[in-house]
Protein backbone atom coordinates (compact mmCIF):
# COMPACT_ATOMS: atom_id res chain seq x y z
CA UNK A 1 0.00 0.00 0.00
CA UNK A 2 0.91 3.60 -0.45
CA UNK A 3 1.11 4.09 3.23
CA UNK A 4 3.56 1.45 3.57
CA UNK A 5 5.86 2.25 0.78
CA UNK A 6 5.95 6.15 2.07
CA UNK A 7 6.21 5.14 5.79
CA UNK A 8 9.68 3.00 4.92
CA UNK A 9 10.85 5.52 1.92
CA UNK A 10 13.04 9.13 2.48
CA UNK A 11 10.38 11.79 4.04
CA UNK A 12 10.23 15.10 2.46
CA UNK A 13 12.51 18.14 2.76
CA UNK A 14 11.48 20.07 5.89
CA UNK A 15 11.22 24.01 4.77
CA UNK A 16 13.71 26.34 6.02
CA UNK A 17 13.67 27.15 9.47
CA UNK A 18 12.68 30.55 10.84
CA UNK A 19 14.66 31.35 13.78
CA UNK A 20 14.08 33.64 16.45
CA UNK A 21 9.71 33.27 15.44
CA UNK A 22 10.56 29.12 15.50
CA UNK A 23 12.12 29.60 19.21
CA UNK A 24 9.61 31.65 20.21
CA UNK A 25 6.62 29.41 19.19
CA UNK A 26 8.71 26.48 20.20
CA UNK A 27 8.41 27.68 24.40
CA UNK A 28 5.10 29.01 23.86
CA UNK A 29 4.12 25.24 22.82
CA UNK A 30 6.63 23.65 25.53
CA UNK A 31 4.18 26.27 28.14
CA UNK A 32 1.07 25.08 26.47
CA UNK A 33 1.69 21.70 26.81
CA UNK A 34 2.92 21.89 30.40
CA UNK A 35 -0.33 23.41 31.46
CA UNK A 36 -2.33 21.15 29.35
CA UNK A 37 -0.64 17.94 31.11
CA UNK A 38 -1.44 19.38 34.20
CA UNK A 39 -5.48 19.85 33.71
CA UNK A 40 -5.38 16.48 31.77
CA UNK A 41 -3.94 15.46 34.86
CA UNK A 42 -6.35 16.97 37.33
CA UNK A 43 -8.93 14.80 34.41
CA UNK A 44 -7.63 11.97 35.54
CA UNK A 45 -7.49 12.33 38.79
CA UNK A 46 -11.15 13.17 38.87
CA UNK A 47 -11.95 10.33 37.03
CA UNK A 48 -10.13 7.72 39.23
CA UNK A 49 -12.21 9.70 42.42
CA UNK A 50 -15.38 9.27 40.54
CA UNK A 51 -14.41 5.71 40.45
CA UNK A 52 -13.45 5.06 43.87
CA UNK A 53 -16.43 6.80 45.16
CA UNK A 54 -18.70 4.52 42.65
CA UNK A 55 -17.51 1.64 42.62
CA UNK A 56 -13.95 1.63 44.43
CA UNK A 57 -14.96 -1.23 46.79
CA UNK A 58 -15.76 -3.92 44.48
CA UNK A 59 -12.08 -2.76 42.34
CA UNK A 60 -9.71 -2.66 44.82
CA UNK A 61 -10.26 -1.83 48.94
CA UNK A 62 -9.11 0.86 50.48
CA UNK A 63 -6.72 -1.19 52.71
CA UNK A 64 -5.44 -3.12 49.70
CA UNK A 65 -4.40 0.46 48.82
CA UNK A 66 -2.65 1.44 51.90
CA UNK A 67 -1.03 -2.40 52.21
CA UNK A 68 1.27 -1.95 48.26
CA UNK A 69 4.19 -0.92 48.70
CA UNK A 70 4.97 2.94 47.97
CA UNK A 71 1.07 3.49 47.65
CA UNK A 72 -0.81 5.69 49.91
CA UNK A 73 -4.45 6.21 49.95
CA UNK A 74 -3.97 9.59 47.54
CA UNK A 75 -3.17 7.49 44.91
CA UNK A 76 -5.93 5.64 44.88
CA UNK A 77 -7.61 7.59 41.77
CA UNK A 78 -4.85 7.21 40.17
CA UNK A 79 -4.58 3.43 41.03
CA UNK A 80 -8.43 3.16 40.01
CA UNK A 81 -7.86 4.74 36.64
CA UNK A 82 -4.60 2.06 36.00
CA UNK A 83 -7.40 -0.91 36.43
CA UNK A 84 -9.95 1.09 34.15
CA UNK A 85 -10.53 -1.50 30.87
CA UNK A 86 -8.29 -0.32 27.96
CA UNK A 87 -12.46 0.52 26.40
CA UNK A 88 -12.97 3.03 28.87
CA UNK A 89 -10.01 4.74 28.87
CA UNK A 90 -10.21 5.37 25.06
CA UNK A 91 -13.81 6.61 25.67
CA UNK A 92 -12.01 9.14 28.33
CA UNK A 93 -8.91 9.86 26.00
CA UNK A 94 -11.25 10.80 23.19
CA UNK A 95 -12.85 13.09 25.19
CA UNK A 96 -10.49 14.87 26.58
CA UNK A 97 -9.45 15.41 23.00
CA UNK A 98 -12.93 16.13 21.49
CA UNK A 99 -13.46 18.74 24.66
CA UNK A 100 -11.17 20.99 23.15
CA UNK A 101 -13.00 23.88 20.81
CA UNK A 102 -10.45 24.41 18.34
CA UNK A 103 -9.15 22.02 16.03
CA UNK A 104 -5.60 23.79 16.48
CA UNK A 105 -5.86 21.78 19.97
CA UNK A 106 -7.52 19.12 18.88
CA UNK A 107 -4.24 18.61 16.61
CA UNK A 108 -2.07 19.25 19.88
CA UNK A 109 -4.03 16.98 22.25
CA UNK A 110 -2.85 13.58 21.34
CA UNK A 111 0.55 14.69 21.44
CA UNK A 112 0.37 15.95 25.22
CA UNK A 113 -1.55 12.52 26.39
CA UNK A 114 1.40 10.51 25.77
CA UNK A 115 3.55 12.19 28.10
CA UNK A 116 0.81 11.33 31.28
CA UNK A 117 1.83 7.47 31.78
CA UNK A 118 3.14 4.67 30.25
CA UNK A 119 -0.08 3.05 29.65
CA UNK A 120 -1.81 6.03 28.04
CA UNK A 121 1.14 6.19 25.68
CA UNK A 122 0.72 2.85 24.70
CA UNK A 123 -3.15 3.01 24.13
CA UNK A 124 -3.21 6.27 22.46
CA UNK A 125 -0.77 5.21 19.80
CA UNK A 126 -3.12 2.35 19.00
CA UNK A 127 -5.92 4.68 18.79
CA UNK A 128 -6.23 6.27 14.99
CA UNK A 129 -8.98 7.96 15.59
CA UNK A 130 -7.36 10.32 18.45
CA UNK A 131 -4.91 11.12 15.29
CA UNK A 132 -7.44 12.37 12.94
CA UNK A 133 -7.34 16.18 13.13
CA UNK A 134 -4.28 17.75 11.40
CA UNK A 135 -3.51 21.42 11.67
CA UNK A 136 -1.44 23.12 9.61
CA UNK A 137 -0.41 26.46 10.16
CA UNK A 138 2.35 28.82 10.03
CA UNK A 139 6.04 28.62 9.73
CA UNK A 140 6.13 24.72 10.70
CA UNK A 141 8.31 21.78 10.08
CA UNK A 142 7.08 19.11 7.76
CA UNK A 143 8.02 16.68 9.49
CA UNK A 144 5.69 17.00 12.62
CA UNK A 145 3.36 15.58 10.74
CA UNK A 146 4.47 11.86 10.36
CA UNK A 147 3.65 10.60 13.76
CA UNK A 148 -0.19 11.71 12.44
CA UNK A 149 0.03 10.04 9.50
CA UNK A 150 1.48 6.64 10.55
CA UNK A 151 -1.42 6.29 13.42
CA UNK A 152 -4.88 7.56 11.61
CA UNK A 153 -6.72 5.94 9.34
CA UNK A 154 -8.27 8.88 7.84
CA UNK A 155 -7.71 12.80 8.27
CA UNK A 156 -9.43 15.65 8.88
CA UNK A 157 -6.83 18.38 7.53
CA UNK A 158 -7.13 21.90 8.91
CA UNK A 159 -5.00 24.56 6.82
CA UNK A 160 -4.56 28.30 8.86
CA UNK A 161 -3.09 30.79 6.47
CA UNK A 162 -2.55 34.23 7.64
CA UNK A 163 0.65 35.78 5.96
CA UNK A 164 2.13 35.78 2.82
CA UNK A 165 5.45 34.77 4.19
CA UNK A 166 4.04 31.49 5.42
CA UNK A 167 3.02 30.14 1.83
CA UNK A 168 6.07 28.33 1.46
CA UNK A 169 6.11 26.63 4.55
CA UNK A 170 2.24 25.87 4.37
CA UNK A 171 3.08 24.15 1.16
CA UNK A 172 5.49 21.95 1.58
CA UNK A 173 3.19 20.31 4.62
CA UNK A 174 0.23 20.44 2.09
CA UNK A 175 2.54 18.47 -0.23
CA UNK A 176 3.61 15.81 2.94
CA UNK A 177 -0.15 15.17 3.55
CA UNK A 178 -0.75 14.69 -0.09
CA UNK A 179 0.93 11.42 0.32
CA UNK A 180 -2.03 10.13 1.60
CA UNK A 181 -4.89 11.83 0.05
CA UNK A 182 -6.50 8.46 -0.39
CA UNK A 183 -7.09 8.77 3.37
CA UNK A 184 -8.11 12.46 3.55
CA UNK A 185 -12.14 12.79 4.71
CA UNK A 186 -12.40 16.52 4.94
CA UNK A 187 -10.15 19.80 4.05
CA UNK A 188 -10.97 22.97 5.56
CA UNK A 189 -9.18 26.06 4.68
CA UNK A 190 -9.48 29.20 6.38
CA UNK A 191 -6.82 32.42 4.72
CA UNK A 192 -6.77 35.48 5.62
CA UNK A 193 -4.53 36.49 2.63
CA UNK A 194 -5.77 36.00 -1.04
CA UNK A 195 -2.67 34.91 -2.04
CA UNK A 196 -2.36 31.84 0.30
CA UNK A 197 -5.70 30.65 -0.90
CA UNK A 198 -4.36 30.97 -4.62
CA UNK A 199 -1.34 29.05 -3.76
CA UNK A 200 -3.02 26.36 -1.82
CA UNK A 201 -5.59 25.93 -4.74
CA UNK A 202 -3.12 25.76 -7.05
CA UNK A 203 -1.88 22.60 -4.99
CA UNK A 204 -4.75 21.16 -4.52
CA UNK A 205 -5.46 20.50 -8.16
CA UNK A 206 -2.90 18.05 -8.34
CA UNK A 207 -4.54 15.89 -5.60
CA UNK A 208 -6.80 12.82 -6.07
CA UNK A 209 -9.83 13.24 -3.87
CA UNK A 210 -11.22 9.58 -3.72
CA UNK A 211 -13.13 9.68 -0.45
CA UNK A 212 -13.23 13.24 0.91
CA UNK A 213 -16.32 14.01 2.03
CA UNK A 214 -16.37 17.42 3.25
CA UNK A 215 -14.65 20.56 1.27
CA UNK A 216 -14.67 24.36 3.28
CA UNK A 217 -12.96 27.24 2.13
CA UNK A 218 -13.32 30.30 3.76
CA UNK A 219 -10.99 33.37 2.37
CA UNK A 220 -11.35 37.31 3.89
CA UNK A 221 -10.23 38.11 0.24
CA UNK A 222 -11.63 36.83 -3.08
CA UNK A 223 -9.36 34.35 -4.66
CA UNK A 224 -10.61 32.47 -7.68
CA UNK A 225 -11.12 28.24 -8.56
CA UNK A 226 -10.93 28.43 -12.24
CA UNK A 227 -9.17 24.53 -12.20
CA UNK A 228 -10.93 20.82 -12.08
CA UNK A 229 -11.57 19.30 -9.17
CA UNK A 230 -13.06 15.86 -8.88
CA UNK A 231 -14.88 14.90 -5.56
CA UNK A 232 -16.95 12.27 -6.44
CA UNK A 233 -17.49 11.56 -2.30
CA UNK A 234 -18.04 15.47 -1.69
CA UNK A 235 -21.18 16.01 0.67
CA UNK A 236 -20.25 19.05 1.77
CA UNK A 237 -19.09 21.91 0.14
CA UNK A 238 -18.39 25.33 1.94
CA UNK A 239 -16.88 28.01 -0.37
CA UNK A 240 -16.78 31.17 1.21
CA UNK A 241 -14.37 34.58 0.13
CA UNK A 242 -13.86 32.36 -3.23
CA UNK A 243 -14.74 33.10 -6.85
CA UNK A 244 -15.50 29.46 -7.96
CA UNK A 245 -15.84 27.99 -11.75
CA UNK A 246 -18.57 25.62 -11.12
CA UNK A 247 -18.10 24.71 -14.69
CA UNK A 248 -15.48 22.50 -13.13
CA UNK A 249 -16.42 20.67 -10.55
CA UNK A 250 -17.42 17.40 -10.85
CA UNK A 251 -19.69 16.67 -7.72
CA UNK A 252 -23.03 14.88 -7.55
CA UNK A 253 -23.21 13.32 -3.63
CA UNK A 254 -23.72 16.81 -2.07
CA UNK A 255 -26.13 16.66 1.06
CA UNK A 256 -24.85 20.80 2.43
CA UNK A 257 -23.87 23.04 -0.25
CA UNK A 258 -22.76 26.91 1.11
CA UNK A 259 -21.61 29.27 -1.04
CA UNK A 260 -21.51 33.39 -1.03
CA UNK A 261 -21.50 35.49 -3.95
CA UNK A 262 -19.90 38.56 -4.51
CA UNK A 263 -21.20 39.55 -7.70
CA UNK A 264 -23.90 37.82 -9.59
CA UNK A 265 -23.93 37.40 -13.16
CA UNK A 266 -26.06 35.05 -15.29
CA UNK A 267 -23.52 32.73 -16.49
CA UNK A 268 -22.38 32.36 -12.82
CA UNK A 269 -26.11 31.35 -11.81
CA UNK A 270 -26.62 29.06 -14.67
CA UNK A 271 -23.48 26.64 -14.15
CA UNK A 272 -24.60 26.97 -10.48
CA UNK A 273 -28.19 25.68 -11.11
CA UNK A 274 -26.36 23.05 -13.01
CA UNK A 275 -24.73 22.10 -9.45
CA UNK A 276 -28.04 21.96 -8.12
CA UNK A 277 -29.97 19.96 -10.57
CA UNK A 278 -27.25 17.45 -10.30
CA UNK A 279 -27.61 17.00 -6.07
CA UNK A 280 -30.94 17.51 -6.21
CA UNK A 281 -31.97 13.70 -5.22
CA UNK A 282 -29.76 14.34 -1.68
CA UNK A 283 -29.53 18.20 -1.09
CA UNK A 284 -30.80 18.59 2.39
CA UNK A 285 -29.36 22.14 3.32
CA UNK A 286 -28.53 25.09 0.64
CA UNK A 287 -27.05 28.33 2.32
CA UNK A 288 -26.66 31.57 -0.63
CA UNK A 289 -24.86 34.46 0.52
CA UNK A 290 -25.15 37.62 -1.97
CA UNK A 291 -22.63 39.71 -1.03
CA UNK A 292 -22.52 43.03 -3.69
CA UNK A 293 -24.54 43.22 -6.76
CA UNK A 294 -26.79 41.37 -9.67
CA UNK A 295 -25.07 42.39 -12.78
CA UNK A 296 -27.70 42.05 -15.64
CA UNK A 297 -30.71 39.94 -14.51
CA UNK A 298 -30.31 36.32 -14.63
CA UNK A 299 -32.42 33.84 -15.22
CA UNK A 300 -33.93 31.68 -12.23
CA UNK A 301 -35.10 28.22 -14.09
CA UNK A 302 -37.39 25.98 -12.37
CA UNK A 303 -35.35 23.83 -10.09
CA UNK A 304 -37.10 21.00 -7.64
CA UNK A 305 -35.23 20.29 -4.88
CA UNK A 306 -37.30 17.58 -3.31
CA UNK A 307 -34.93 16.16 -0.18
CA UNK A 308 -34.32 19.84 0.78
CA UNK A 309 -34.70 20.52 4.22
CA UNK A 310 -33.11 23.59 5.15
CA UNK A 311 -33.24 27.14 3.16
CA UNK A 312 -30.95 30.03 3.93
CA UNK A 313 -30.62 33.39 2.00
CA UNK A 314 -28.34 35.96 2.42
CA UNK A 315 -29.49 38.83 0.24
CA UNK A 316 -27.32 42.00 1.26
CA UNK A 317 -28.91 43.64 -2.32
CA UNK A 318 -32.84 42.57 -2.05
CA UNK A 319 -32.94 41.29 -5.29
CA UNK A 320 -32.58 37.80 -5.45
CA UNK A 321 -34.71 36.52 -2.27
CA UNK A 322 -37.95 36.48 -4.62
CA UNK A 323 -37.34 35.27 -7.69
CA UNK A 324 -35.08 32.74 -6.15
CA UNK A 325 -37.93 31.49 -3.86
CA UNK A 326 -40.28 31.85 -6.92
CA UNK A 327 -38.17 29.45 -8.57
CA UNK A 328 -37.44 26.83 -5.94
CA UNK A 329 -39.57 23.62 -6.00
CA UNK A 330 -39.04 22.57 -2.36
CA UNK A 331 -42.25 20.58 -0.82
CA UNK A 332 -39.83 18.77 2.33
CA UNK A 333 -38.95 22.15 3.09
CA UNK A 334 -38.63 22.51 7.37
CA UNK A 335 -36.20 25.58 7.68
CA UNK A 336 -36.16 29.01 6.24
CA UNK A 337 -33.97 31.69 6.80
CA UNK A 338 -33.82 34.67 5.62
CA UNK A 339 -31.70 38.17 6.01
CA UNK A 340 -30.58 41.19 4.67
CA UNK A 341 -31.83 44.23 2.83
CA UNK A 342 -35.66 43.42 2.70
CA UNK A 343 -36.48 46.91 2.71
CA UNK A 344 -38.12 46.75 -0.46
CA UNK A 345 -39.73 43.30 -0.48
CA UNK A 346 -43.71 43.45 -0.84
CA UNK A 347 -46.17 41.63 1.08
CA UNK A 348 -46.15 38.61 -1.19
CA UNK A 349 -47.96 35.01 -1.01
CA UNK A 350 -45.91 32.36 -0.78
CA UNK A 351 -46.50 28.92 -2.63
CA UNK A 352 -48.80 26.74 -0.37
CA UNK A 353 -47.42 23.74 -1.76
CA UNK A 354 -43.96 24.23 -1.12
CA UNK A 355 -43.80 25.65 2.30
CA UNK A 356 -46.60 23.55 4.15
CA UNK A 357 -44.33 21.99 6.01
CA UNK A 358 -41.94 24.58 7.00
CA UNK A 359 -41.54 24.72 10.91
CA UNK A 360 -38.73 27.00 12.01
CA UNK A 361 -38.74 30.40 10.52
CA UNK A 362 -35.51 32.65 11.21
CA UNK A 363 -35.29 36.25 10.02
CA UNK A 364 -31.89 37.43 11.48
CA UNK A 365 -30.79 40.50 10.62
CA UNK A 366 -33.32 41.44 8.14
CA UNK A 367 -34.04 44.81 7.21
CA UNK A 368 -37.86 44.66 6.27
CA UNK A 369 -41.54 46.17 7.05
CA UNK A 370 -44.42 45.07 9.18
CA UNK A 371 -46.21 43.46 6.02
CA UNK A 372 -43.84 41.47 5.11
CA UNK A 373 -43.49 39.72 8.52
CA UNK A 374 -47.20 39.36 8.05
CA UNK A 375 -47.74 38.12 4.95
CA UNK A 376 -44.51 35.15 5.74
CA UNK A 377 -45.92 34.40 9.11
CA UNK A 378 -49.22 34.13 7.29
CA UNK A 379 -48.04 31.80 4.26
CA UNK A 380 -47.09 29.43 6.72
CA UNK A 381 -49.53 27.21 8.46
CA UNK A 382 -47.02 24.69 10.00
CA UNK A 383 -44.85 27.35 11.73
CA UNK A 384 -43.91 26.20 15.16
CA UNK A 385 -41.37 28.54 15.95
CA UNK A 386 -40.22 32.23 14.88
CA UNK A 387 -36.73 33.79 15.25
CA UNK A 388 -37.04 37.71 14.84
CA UNK A 389 -33.97 39.13 15.36
CA UNK A 390 -34.26 42.00 12.80
CA UNK A 391 -34.11 46.14 12.50
CA UNK A 392 -36.59 48.78 11.66
CA UNK A 393 -39.38 47.36 13.72
CA UNK A 394 -40.31 48.64 16.61
CA UNK A 395 -41.68 46.36 19.47
CA UNK A 396 -45.65 47.87 19.56
CA UNK A 397 -45.50 46.49 15.53
CA UNK A 398 -44.30 42.91 17.37
CA UNK A 399 -47.11 42.69 19.47
CA UNK A 400 -48.95 43.08 16.78
CA UNK A 401 -47.70 40.21 14.75
CA UNK A 402 -47.40 37.97 17.64
CA UNK A 403 -50.98 38.32 19.07
CA UNK A 404 -53.35 37.59 16.07
CA UNK A 405 -50.99 34.09 16.50
CA UNK A 406 -51.03 33.41 19.66
CA UNK A 407 -53.77 30.65 19.55
CA UNK A 408 -50.88 28.23 16.77
CA UNK A 409 -48.52 27.76 19.65
CA UNK A 410 -45.63 29.34 17.97
CA UNK A 411 -42.81 30.02 20.12
CA UNK A 412 -41.20 33.28 19.16
CA UNK A 413 -37.57 34.41 19.66
CA UNK A 414 -37.68 38.42 19.29
CA UNK A 415 -34.49 40.36 19.43
CA UNK A 416 -34.69 44.04 18.51
CA UNK A 417 -32.61 46.84 17.91
CA UNK A 418 -32.31 49.29 20.64
CA UNK A 419 -33.18 52.43 18.41
CA UNK A 420 -36.05 50.38 17.41
CA UNK A 421 -37.03 50.78 21.49
CA UNK A 422 -36.23 54.21 21.94
CA UNK A 423 -37.64 56.58 24.53
CA UNK A 424 -36.24 60.01 24.82
CA UNK A 425 -36.37 62.69 27.10
CA UNK A 426 -38.64 64.59 25.44
CA UNK A 427 -40.99 61.61 25.45
CA UNK A 428 -44.67 61.98 27.45
CA UNK A 429 -45.53 60.12 29.86
CA UNK A 430 -48.19 58.34 28.59
CA UNK A 431 -45.94 57.26 26.20
CA UNK A 432 -43.46 55.80 28.32
CA UNK A 433 -45.98 53.93 30.01
CA UNK A 434 -47.23 52.18 27.09
CA UNK A 435 -43.69 51.42 25.82
CA UNK A 436 -43.14 49.70 29.24
CA UNK A 437 -46.55 47.69 28.47
CA UNK A 438 -45.04 46.32 25.36
CA UNK A 439 -41.99 45.86 26.46
CA UNK A 440 -43.37 43.60 29.89
CA UNK A 441 -45.80 42.12 27.57
CA UNK A 442 -43.46 40.72 24.74
CA UNK A 443 -41.24 39.39 27.67
CA UNK A 444 -44.10 37.39 28.60
CA UNK A 445 -45.25 36.13 25.50
CA UNK A 446 -41.65 35.20 24.06
CA UNK A 447 -38.04 34.69 24.62
CA UNK A 448 -37.02 38.80 24.50
CA UNK A 449 -34.16 41.08 24.33
CA UNK A 450 -32.46 44.01 22.93
CA UNK A 451 -29.60 44.53 21.01
CA UNK A 452 -27.60 47.44 21.76
CA UNK A 453 -25.48 48.77 18.93
CA UNK A 454 -23.90 51.39 20.38
CA UNK A 455 -21.84 49.68 23.32
CA UNK A 456 -22.83 52.79 25.83
CA UNK A 457 -25.60 54.29 28.21
CA UNK A 458 -26.34 57.20 26.68
CA UNK A 459 -28.01 56.10 23.50
CA UNK A 460 -31.89 56.93 22.75
CA UNK A 461 -33.16 54.29 25.37
CA UNK A 462 -33.22 55.86 28.57
CA UNK A 463 -33.54 53.00 31.10
CA UNK A 464 -34.12 54.96 33.82
CA UNK A 465 -37.29 55.98 32.39
CA UNK A 466 -38.66 52.85 32.08
CA UNK A 467 -38.92 50.69 35.43
CA UNK A 468 -39.90 47.39 33.55
CA UNK A 469 -36.66 47.53 32.13
CA UNK A 470 -34.35 48.60 34.99
CA UNK A 471 -33.48 45.62 36.33
CA UNK A 472 -32.51 43.87 32.85
CA UNK A 473 -28.89 42.49 32.32
CA UNK A 474 -26.31 43.95 30.14
CA UNK A 475 -24.26 40.69 28.22
CA UNK A 476 -22.00 40.19 25.79
CA UNK A 477 -23.32 37.91 22.82
CA UNK A 478 -20.42 36.07 21.25
CA UNK A 479 -22.75 34.34 18.84
CA UNK A 480 -23.48 37.82 17.21
CA UNK A 481 -20.31 39.99 18.88
CA UNK A 482 -23.09 42.41 20.19
CA UNK A 483 -23.72 43.59 23.83
CA UNK A 484 -27.67 42.73 24.43
CA UNK A 485 -30.38 43.37 27.55
CA UNK A 486 -32.16 40.44 28.74
CA UNK A 487 -35.39 40.38 31.12
CA UNK A 488 -35.06 39.74 34.62
CA UNK A 489 -36.50 36.10 34.50
CA UNK A 490 -39.52 37.21 36.29
CA UNK A 491 -41.10 40.39 35.50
Amino acid sequence: MRRNRQAQGSKPHSAQNNTSACKADSKKLEAEETSSMAILGNVIDGIGSLALSAVGASIVGAEEVQNQPGRTIEAAPRLLFDLLPDELVVAILTEVVSSYIEPLNQHKAPSRLLRISKRIHAIAIGTPHLWEIIAVEGDLDPERLWPYLLRAKTFNIYIYGRFEREIHSLLDQLRTLSILDDYWKSLHIRASNHRITRALLSQLTSIDYPNLDTLIIRSNRPASISTFLDCPKLETLVIKGTHLDWRRLTVNSLRRLEVAFRQLTDAVWSSFEDILRSNAAQLQHLFIRLEETVQGRPTYSPIQLGSLDTLRIVDMTGEIVLPLLSSLEIPRLRVLQLSGNGSEWPAWDLKKEDFKLVEELNLHDLICVEEVLVSLVSGLPALRKVSLWTEGIRPSQVRSLIEPNSERNIAWVVRLAAEDCSINEETPEADVEAAQKVLEWLATNSEFSIKDFRYDTNSELTWQRLPAVTQWRLVEDYEWGKQIWLPPLHI
